[in-house]
């Protein structure tokens, strides 16, 4: 008899359109899209202000699933998904949190932001893991269980596996009580990532990266019910290779071998380098804008990081990576504040201030220190994977991701200014202009006439603009990129002035196209995602 067990995924990317408050040192304030929906759960009607806050609270029923089916569940919740979990249903945050403690239903960690681990740079990864481990750390530091692992969308690397293997061992120095996250931990994989398809007959395995790190396979034949075959793992799962670059949700069309890749998220097949193509609204949409959008990506994340260990070198900050980590760490503790101070966190323990004094030996004044923490944060909050997981680039994900990337970059500028590195910060906020106002004009960076596509049209310069084409064009003709661009920092990028976020008067607007998945809800505007701004 097959036992089955099941796997909740609890994230939702948010739907903020602006950071608000200037001083990175007083508490996040965030405008968030007004776009009201419902969504029905059997019978009852759900309402929100937006998609993610009417599907958060939805998360109530999660415990009364649990209560039904104890011992057979794991549940993730990301991390800033948890949060707001928190500020809409404290009761449910509770609860949750209760059935993790009493087993009920499994611990599984996931990374903040839900980026695609293999696609960023090692230092990005590794403060990600960090970040994870220390939100996860109430938990962890009671939790005798089995502790799951849920990287983003399951996208494997050798890498990225490393990265967390090397963040497990350094939260030992900072974080005390924490079992051993080394071995411990098991991944949640899909069965066609793995390298041989006869090891998918059982759900259990292990990898042989440093003496083996376990993983339970989904079978894709029981579907969205993410199945796996056992609830606790065997003391001697069998080895298996994991495919580098491969993923949970791929599309199927695009599978080599029956193996799965991150096609889905570059547009590009890794078999072949082809650009591929999807129907959306009825008419073939070429895939290339996310070639575009993930080069775009890679450059401010190159850039913010760069600018970020510049700024401490000039100070005199010895391990620039590892500060810029602990930087990271202490950020979200002040961006989670509410989450940690839930789970018997004393203020001191989430003040910004003393610990950036404390990791920086005092060789940063405290005000760069917050620009240039909360300029790394944001920037890893724009590395979301959302916007590249859908067809079409005029979406409600694509425009947070962009607004978090402008955020970031304005704020390393002025962390840079600050710091007497204003040249540096001149390029960041040129960076701004080339990168995201400028979107359209990446067709001729990305070297169309190197490209091809799978049928040969997909890189053409008409399938170039037909991608970026406004969803909205009631309210603004340009693309979701210059839009979010210009609604969430577009005054300080063009005047090249470091600190409010108001927008120029040149289409300032944060309305969007709909989301396939989510044409379900009941929108009140269904039509666009809107924005009720004021």
């Amino acid at each position: 008899m097959t036992t089955l067990s099941f796997h909740f995924h609890g994230y939702q990317p948010g739907d903020l359109v602006r950071w608000l408050e200037p001083d990175p040192l007083k508490s996040p304030r965030f405008e968030e899209r007004s776009s009201p929906v419902a969504v029905r759960i059997g019978e009852d009607r759900i309402s929100g202000q937006n998609w993610t806050d009417a599907v958060l609270r939805t998360y109530g029923r999660i415990e009364t699933v649990l209560q039904r089916a104890a011992g057979v569940a794991s549940v993730d919740v990301e991390p800033q998904t948890l949060v707001w979990l928190l500020e809409r249903d404290p009761d449910a945050y509770h609860r949750l949190f209760s059935a993790w403690r009493r087993g009920s239903a499994g611990l599984v960690m996931t990374p903040p932001f839900h980026p695609i681990l293999p696609h960023h740079h090692r230092i990005d990864r590794d403060a990600i893991f960090e970040v994870m481990i220390d939100f996860y750390s109430p938990l962890l530091n009671r939790h005798d269980g089995p502790i799951g692992l849920w990287l983003p969308e399951a996208a494997y690397s050798l890498e990225t596996l490393e990265s967390y293997l090397n963040s497990a061992r350094r939260a030992t120095l900072h974080l005390e009580g924490l079992p051993d996250l080394t071995r411990s931990v098991h991944l949640l994989l899909d069965a066609r990532q793995l390298a041989a398809p006869e090891i998918s007959m059982t759900a259990w395995a292990r990898t042989g990266l440093n003496g083996g790190v376990r993983f339970a396979v989904r079978d894709p034949g029981l579907s969205g019910d993410f199945a796996f075959g056992a609830p606790t793992p065997p003391p001697r799962p069998m080895a298996a290779d994991v495919l580098d670059f491969s993923s949970w949700s791929d599309y199927d069309e695009h599978l080599l071998h029956g193996r799965t890749s991150d096609t889905r998220w570059t547009g590009v097949r890794r078999s072949d380098g082809a650009v591929v193509s999807r129907v959306h609204n009825g008419a073939p949409l070429s895939q290339i804008w996310k070639l575009a959008f993930t080069r775009m990506t890679e450059q401010v994340e190159d850039a913010v990081r760069h600018a970020a260990r510049k700024i401490l070198k000039r100070v005199g900050v010895e391990r620039g990576p590892a500060a810029l980590r602990r930087l990271a760490v202490a950020y979200a503790r002040h961006l989670f504040q509410a989450h940690y101070r839930a789970n018997g966190f004393a203020s001191s323990e989430v003040a910004f201030e003393a610990a950036a004094t404390s990791i920086l030996r005092g060789k940063v004044d405290v005000d760069v220190a917050g620009f240039l923490a909360r300029g790394y944060t944001a920037m890893l909050m724009g590395l979301r994977s959302d916007p590249r997981f859908w067809d079409n680039l005029d979406t409600r994900v694509t425009f947070q991701n962009v607004a978090c990337l402008a955020q970031a970059l304005v704020d390393m500028s002025g962390a840079c200014v600050r710091a007497g590195e204003p040249d540096l910060g001149a390029r960041l906020l040129r960076l701004a202009r080339t990168a995201l106002l400028e979107f359209p004009e990446t067709y001729a960076r990305l070297g169309p006439s190197e490209l091809r596509g799978a049928e040969g049209w997909e890189t053409t310069e008409a399938a170039w603009f037909r991608a970026l084409q406004s969803e909205v064009p009631e309210r603004s003709a340009i693309d979701a990129v210059r839009r979010a661009a210009l609604y969430a920092a577009g005054e300080a990028i063009a005047s090249g002035r470091h600190g409010g976020t108001s927008a120029l008067a040149q289409d300032p607007v944060a309305d969007t196209g709909h989301i396939a998945g989510e044409a379900g809800g009941e929108w009140e505007n269904r039509g666009w995602c809107e924005h009720r701004s004021g």
